[in-house]
């Protein structure tokens, strides 16, 4: 009798040490991660990956959709532009970049 309560105390402990993981896990991907946004700030069409072309500040385009220069690109923290950018294509560039430029 009392081997039964004891296996079902711990039943019950396992299955809420269980859930309580499960419900920790959540959270912990729902986390945003830190970084900056750097703009595309040249009118050029090409050359994507030139450092000088990047700001962290934006000018007055709008970010669209099916244009022919990248938006913004989000630089994790810790990592620089040139990690995220430097020599990549810019087929690359404008697929990885949130938005586009006319």
């Amino acid at each position: 009798m009392k081997f039964n309560q004891f296996l079902k105390f711990n039943l019950i402990a396992i299955v809420a040490l269980v859930f309580t993981s499960s419900v920790m896990s959540f959270n912990t991907h729902e986390k945003k991660t830190e970084g900056n946004y750097h703009y595309y700030n040249s009118s050029s069409v090409s050359s994507f990956n030139t450092l000088s072309k990047w700001d962290v500040m934006n000018n007055s385009e709008n970010c669209i959709s099916g244009g022919e220069r990248p938006c913004k690109i989000f630089v994790p923290e810790g990592q620089t532009l040139t990690n995220v950018i430097g020599g990549k294509t810019d087929q690359y560039i404008l697929q990885e970049a949130e938005g586009t430029k006319d």
